[in-house]
């Protein structure tokens, strides 16, 4: 090709680039040029893509930013949307080709529109919301005699015949069936184009009208102004010329398609009355007078008329001076901002557009013209009344009203709602219960003031009151605005309080004896109900195990909704009512409540009066209409769904209590032991329903499930075949299965539904001894099966539930609704500043708190209604961040449950029940597999008695594994809080009761000795073992040791960490034998250098280590069936499962047994399960050493007993490869005591750490070494305890100072006992700093004293933190014994003592030793003590004198007072504490 550049003809480039070189263009740059010449469909594309597909190395060369400015992905969609407007107005020309879809853009059905084949979102831009444009997904159903939507889009094509039908021609044939299996979305504006008459009949017409006659009249108006630039026309002389050329288009269009042709370079200016003036911006300078479009004379002018414009318009608006409104949104913001702002504002930025920013500023104008605050600005204020500085901050900027303003504002608030309540006319918008349901939510509302001391506070009950909002929001509810003078003057409110006289306990009314008879067409529908909610969990279950971009619940069943076009249901409108001042739980409150209620319900026009409250205050109504039932003959308490369903999950996770539900959980999410008991809600929910997706993902992930019935099938086999699998299936996956059934209840408004649900909760409630809930959750199912006819009409259609937007699935219980309202807006700070405790500024706080809550409820939802759509047709579950958030949560369960024991898999169970993730099993007397039935049993029971029972005691039968935890029995309760007992002891020292604290001291005050025992019951560890190796080594150069002739004892479970666990590869997982090859490879290294002597664990039944193994695999508990071709576990679940680990080392052994090849120049001892090692020799020949034989069952007494064998008899350097602390320990003593001189080093198995000397060591520390054993196991070790803080360097330290401190007798078999106690009473004292002391307790008190007497102590010691007394002398015992199996290392049996003597019990389900943490019958806390600490009220306010001990001493009650320190407790320090 020519020196040019090949777009010359495209930007007549060589005018404008003049300096740039010529680039070869690559072939990945020509293929762009090619792609986006057939996107612009001019020629280029054709005679370069034949040149460049026959000659690779075909040349281009161009400009570089010709190239750039070519391919530029705006250009192109520039060009293509001017196209695509094009044949939406029907003024393409004629088609000329057919399209093929590989010449059109990339085009996506659930991306794309279409008609246009542009981007098409479905929910607004929250940034942008004014870009959007209305589109829909094509839902249209096919019906028999009916076209589908694809059909009638066709048939649009055959009569269009353009080139717009065409490409939508070419985007039908790509979906392989029906568009709405294909998810095909559209614009609004781009199908009413596309199928619209006139659009349609433009383009027929210019098909028939033959080619070239609508250009060719426009190409003769183009040919006449371009042959004289300098000419001004106007629109009158171009039409009649383009007219006369057989133009047909009207003027204003003929204008436009010059004014487009020739873009910026013509002026088009126009004026009413007056032909329309074009010219040539080039040339008009000759006749007009062209300025810059900023002059500033220009500018002053439009500034100066846009002013008188919005001084015109605000001064129209006569703000009412006396009055506020109450209630605000975006129509009463606009009201009060001049329309000229607003449309000035919308064209500075789309962003701006009838925003709320733009609001903001108009506003802000108008109330600076107007020198007086906008409704908007006054809420403003009350927003942030939280800060009196933000507020007066705010308000010089013109945000807010002024602070004086806003006090203004709430003084007139409470006052008009004094007024109301005083002529029973609250301001409400619910007048007409024609409208809908009328509903009445009560709640406790508890809020600490801002004041001076700090010490204001309310206990009040709010009250709401709700409608659905089917008409149109009324907006202009005012108040009278108090003037300045009345600011002052007092707030005249009483209310109309009622007394309640009736019993303390009243008699459930007869009628409720049995359960009433449901309507035939309410059962029928519970029926279809049940059954569509267990199909629609099944559904989700299976879509979200086998699709990875599965939305949550609550997600999925919002775009189920939404692709089934159902219905929008209306949002709920609510009221605030005033605070009712008094203690809530009261019947003299809730009765007060319930009047008010009533008379406006009444005043509404209802004749019933609905009203929902939790079980605290539910229980209070039910009472006081059981005791007055004249006087409230129509009202119907609800209980509040919401606190139901925690309470559930509390009654799950009671039952689930130490099964290891917990710890799987504690693997993905935070709070768990709060989530169990309820609270953390709707986190709990949704962990727990993640939990059941993972467990059920092998059972409904393989799609073989057809209903939900096979599922119970499946899961009630696995239940009859063991009984942690029935726990697991009846305690948990059922109960979460019904939940999502109770929250889809809610969701949908289905009415039977949750009646149905409520019924299938009942037996856990029963069962998990949530008393309450199971003694008034009968008489609430009981009431709302007896509904009148003309309630349930309404429950039936779903007016229940309540929405804080139009929408679907967003249906929420009452009490949540106020929880997300009410006291969302209401706790916090909100507070008083300065001086609270006038009783006239709390009156005005508590009376304007409604109103206040009201208007930043609407602040809310205008910001709602502002970021997107005001209907909730999409859930924030079905986000891109939510749903990669929930896969990540989903495999952090999945690899939890990968490591323990399958709670679905019967053949992995032991007979009884077993904790899935440390292997516990639970003792024969729990029950927790049979809870349901119990619960069921119970409930009948129950059901029974009624109405004489219904007060009686509701037992707890139900015996959960929690029972494994150690606890102090107070009164009829089990304390298992360690630090409960200790700490209530010392609130009891400061009060104004006598306690001795020395004999307090003298007992444990916890279940164990939390010196030695943590908060789960589980022995404290040394923690610090390899502190004591790292203080006395002395190392020597490793390559002067290695380099000496020598043999090795290894520690073969050591070296088992050491080899590169196998990873899988492409094809398949590793093997078991992949990994027993690795070992060998490690041990054939050793080999070329000497003889070897592999020594493993022995692991046998009742052995004093299983504490230790327990703790050590207590994160995973799967045990598998290995074989060398059975797949290799994880290197966690291999090693840290006894059972696995026990398997492995016994292939590994019988491996290096039979394959004896490797074995070339050296011998191989293998020390292994058997009690005689095994001698392997070069050439295989295979000997029994029985001289070897030995008894011990831990590897580092047989890595001793070797080592120093070695030592004496081979006489040549002795390599001990292992890194436990215990091994060093012994080396060290035994190497002392038979006095040797041969060469032995002990090295890790881990390269490049530290060769120790041991005769080096020896030599160093010989004073110290003979009491070095027996301290090292009292401070702790694999089978004995630790003290809390008592460290290996504390031991030294002790042994170095006191050299002459005995320890001889510990590990000395036939020691005096008390001998030994003494000895090791010295030594631990010692440790813990108090040498002279003379027992345990002595040390334990002299403790505490230095403690809190020392200058700056400011708190009580730790529990953990005191020595144990004397009594807990069990540690001593395990201490003895593991020295005296140490001392007799060297023997081939360790000595016969009975761990079950010296601090051990015996577990005969799991055939394992559990440390004993006090002795039997030893009494943990004093008599004097339990009782002094409990307090025994059982009045109708309990706890509030000074008659309760615990209100007397200052101190907070707690779960073993009568009061269970409840809600209903009255001390002060309870509610505080809470």
């Amino acid at each position: 090709m020519a020196e040019e550049c090949y777009f010359k003809s495209q930007f007549e480039c060589e005018k404008v680039v003049k300096k740039q070189d010529l680039s070869t263009l690559t072939a990945k740059r020509i293929e762009n040029v090619i792609k986006c010449s057939k996107q612009y469909e001019d020629s280029i594309h054709e005679e370069l893509q034949t040149n460049f597909e026959n000659d690779r190395n075909f040349v281009v060369k161009a400009h570089r930013s010709c190239v750039d400015k070519y391919c530029h992905p705006k250009r192109v969609k520039t060009a293509l949307k001017r196209k695509q407007t094009d044949c939406g107005e029907g003024t393409s020309g004629i088609l000329t080709k057919r399209w093929r879809r590989s010449e059109l853009p990339q085009f996506c059905f659930k991306q794309h529109c279409l008609y246009c084949g542009e981007e098409c979102k479905l929910t607004k831009d929250p940034k942008n919301p004014s870009r959007w444009r209305a589109a829909f997904v094509c839902r249209q159903v096919e019906k028999r005699g009916h076209k589908s939507l694809k059909e009638e889009i066709l048939d649009k094509c055959d009569e269009r015949k353009d080139k717009w039908a065409s490409e939508v021609r070419v985007r039908l044939g790509g979906a392989v069936s029906d568009l709405h299996a294909a998810d095909a979305r559209y614009h609004v504006d781009c199908r009413a184009k596309f199928t619209s008459r006139n659009t349609t009949a433009a383009a027929i017409k210019v098909i028939q009208s033959g080619p070239g006659e609508v250009d060719k009249a426009l190409e003769s108006v183009i040919w006449t102004l371009d042959k004289d630039l300098s000419r001004i026309w106007n629109s009158v002389e171009l039409y009649s010329l383009y007219a006369e050329n057989g133009g047909t288009a009207t003027r204003r269009l003929l204008i436009s398609k010059l004014s487009e042709h020739y873009k910026e370079e013509l002026l088009v200016l126009s004026s009413p009355g007056i032909a329309t003036i074009l010219a040539f911006k080039s040339h008009a300078s000759k006749a007009l007078h062209v300025i810059s479009d900023f002059e500033d004379d220009d500018s002053d002018f439009a500034v100066t008329k846009v002013t008188k414009k919005i001084y015109q318009e605000v001064g129209e608006m006569t703000p009412d001076r006396d009055k506020y409104c109450t209630r605000l949104n975006h129509e009463t913001a606009s009201a009060n901002v001049s329309s000229t702002v607003l449309n000035l504002l919308a064209r500075l930025s789309p962003k701006l557009d009838n925003s709320l920013p733009a609001l903001l500023i108009g506003n802000i104008i108008t109330a600076v013209l107007t020198n007086y605050p906008t409704q908007l600005q006054v809420a403003f204020g009350v927003l942030l009344r939280d800060s009196k500085e933000l507020v007066k901050s705010m308000s010089d900027f013109g945000v807010t009203c002024t602070y004086d303003e806003l006090l203004r504002f709430k003084k007139s608030a409470a006052a008009a709602a004094a007024a109301a309540a005083a002529k029973n006319t609250e301001l409400t918008a619910i007048s007409d219960a024609r409208e809908g349901l009328v509903q009445v939510v009560v709640d406790n509302f508890d809020a600490d003031i801002a004041s001076q001391n700090g010490k204001v506070s309310t206990h009040s009950l709010a009250v709401l009151m709700t409608q659905p909002d089917i008409s149109p929001c009324q907006n202009d509810r005012e108040i009278p605005r108090l003037k300045k003078t009345e600011m002052s003057s007092q707030i005249d409110y009483e209310l109309d309080i009622m007394r309640y006289n009736g019993p303390k306990k009243p008699e459930m009314p007869l009628q409720y004896q049995k359960r009433q008879v449901l309507p035939l067409r309410v059962l029928a529908h519970m029926v279809v109900s049940q059954r569509r909610a267990n199909e629609g969990n099944l559904s989700f279950l299976t879509d979200v195990v086998q699709h990875d971009d599965c939305p949550e619940f609550n997600g999925y069943n919002t775009r189920l909704c939404r692709e089934n076009g159902e219905v929008l249901q209306p949002r709920t409108k609510a009221v605030y009512l005033p605070l009712i001042d008094m203690p809530p739980a009261h019947p003299d409150t809730m009765m007060t409540a319930m009047c008010k209620a009533q008379k406006m319900s009444e005043k509404a026009g209802q004749n019933f009066t609905f009203i929902t409250a939790d079980q605290q205050l539910y229980k209070v109504a039910v009472e006081v209409q059981w005791a007055y039932p004249d006087l409230f003959p129509r009202v119907i308490p609800r209980l509040g769904g919401m606190h139901m369903l925690m309470s559930y999950v509390g009654a799950v996770g009671t039952l689930m209590a130490e099964s290891g539900l917990a710890e799987i959980l504690a693997s993905a999410f935070g709070g768990v032991g709060k989530m169990l008991t309820g609270k953390k809600f709707p986190m709990n929910m949704r962990a727990m329903r993640m939990l059941v997706e993972e467990l059920l993902r092998d059972i409904v992930g393989q799609g073989q499930l057809k209903c939900h019935d096979d599922l119970m099938a499946v899961l009630d086999d696995l239940a009859d075949r063991s009984r942690t699998a029935k726990t697991w299936v009846d305690i948990f996956i059922k109960p979460v299965l019904i939940m999502m059934v109770y929250v889809r209840a809610e969701r949908e408004g289905d009415w039977s539904l949750h009646l149905q649900a409520v019924k299938l909760m009942l037996p856990y409630f029963f069962a998990s001894r949530h008393v309450n809930y199971a003694r008034y959750g009968v008489y609430y199912l009981r009431s709302m099966e007896a509904l009148p006819e003309n309630v349930l009409n309404h429950c039936m259609d779903g007016s229940h539930v309540m929405r804080h937007i139009q929408g679907f699935w967003n249906g929420m219980w009452s009490d949540m609704f106020i929880e997300t309202t009410f006291m969302r807006y209401g706790h916090g700070k909100s507070g008083i500043i300065g001086i609270t405790l006038k009783p006239e500024t709390l009156k005005t706080w508590a009376l304007s708190l409604h109103v206040c809550g009201q208007l930043v409820g609407d602040i809310a939802t205008m910001r709602e209604n502002d970021k997107s759509s005001s209907n909730k047709t999409v859930h924030k579950e079905e986000s891109k961040a939510r749903i990669a958030a929930d896969k990540i949560d989903r495999e952090e369960l999945r690899r939890k449950l990968e490591t323990i024991i399958n709670p679905l898999d019967p053949d992995s169970h032991p007979d009884n029940i077993v904790n899935v993730v440390t292997g516990q099993l639970a003792p024969p007397s729990v029950n927790v597999d049979k809870a349901v039935d119990i619960g069921t049993r119970q409930f009948k029971e129950f059901e029974s008695k009624l109405p004489e029972g219904f007060y009686d005691t509701i037992s707890m039968k139900v015996e959960t594994m929690a029972v494994m935890k150690k606890s102090i029995d107070v009164g009829d309760t089990k304390v298992y809080d360690t630090n409960l007992i200790y700490s209530r002891v010392i609130g009891l020292q400061g009060s104004s009761r006598e306690v001795s604290l020395s004999n307090v001291l003298s007992y444990e005050l916890s279940p164990v000795p939390t010196a030695l025992f943590d908060d789960s019951g589980e022995m404290r560890t040394a923690k610090s073992k390899s502190e004591l190796k790292k203080q006395i080594k002395v190392e020597v150069s490793a390559r002067h040791a290695l380099q000496e002739p020598s043999c090795t004892v290894i520690d073969g479970c050591a070296l088992l960490w050491i080899p590169t666990w196998p990873s899988p590869t492409l094809t398949q997982p590793p093997i078991v034998m992949d990994f027993v090859t690795k070992f060998k490879r490690k041990v054939e290294e050793r080999l070329r250098s000497g003889d070897v002597y592999l020594v493993f664990d022995r692991y046998v039944d009742y052995s004093t280590k299983c504490s230790t193994r327990i703790s050590r695999g207590n994160a995973c508990s799967r045990v598998f069936q290995l074989s060398p071709t059975s797949p290799l576990p994880s290197q966690k679940l291999a090693l840290t499962v006894t059972q696995n680990k026990k398997q492995l080392i016994d292939m590994i052994c019988k491996d290096l047994k039979n394959d004896t090849d490797f074995i070339t120049k050296h011998k191989l001892v293998i020390t292994g399960e058997d009690e005689t090692p095994v001698e392997i020799n070069p050439g295989g020949i295979v000997i029994q050493r029985r001289d070897m034989s030995t008894t011990h069952e831990e590897a580092d007494n047989i890595i001793v007993q070797q080592a120093i064998k070695l030592a004496a008899d081979e006489q040549k350097t002795v390599r001990v490869l292992a890194d436990d602390t215990d091994v060093f320990i012994l080396l060290l003593h035994h190497y002392q005591q038979q006095a040797l001189t041969t060469k032995m080093v002990m090295e890790s198995p881990i390269k490049e750490r530290a060769v120790i000397d041991i005769p080096a060591t020896v030599g160093k520390f010989g004073d110290i070494i003979p009491a070095m054993l027996a301290g090292h196991a009292l401070t702790g070790c694999d089978t004995v305890g630790a003290y809390f803080g008592i460290g290996k360097g504390t031991m030294l330290k002790v042994l170095k100072r006191n050299e002459r401190l005995p320890l001889d007798l510990i590990g000395t078999v036939d020691a005096d006992w008390q001998d030994v106690i003494s000895q090791a009473t010295a030594f631990v004292a010692t440790c813990y700093g108090q040498p002279t002391a003379t027992s345990m307790t002595e040390a334990r008190i002299n403790v505490w004293t230095a403690r809190t007497g020392r200058p700056g102590a400011t708190s009580t010691p730790n529990l953990a933190s005191l020595p144990p007394t004397t009594e807990a002398s069990e540690n001593v015992k395990r201490a003895h014994l593991q020295t005296s199996i140490w001392k007799g290392a060297l023997q081939s049996s360790p000595p016969t003592l009975d761990a079950t003597e010296f601090g051990f019990i015996k577990n005969e389900e799991t055939k394992s030793l559990m440390p004993v943490t006090v002795p039997a019958n030893m009494q943990l806390a004093p008599d004097n003590i339990l009782k002094l600490i409990r307090c025994t009220c059982a009045s109708g306010n309990p706890c509030k004198s000074s008659g309760c001990g615990c209100n007397k001493a200052k101190l907070a009650c707690t779960v073993f007072c009568s009061c269970r320190a409840s809600i209903e407790c009255r001390n002060d320090q309870t509610r505080t504490a809470s």
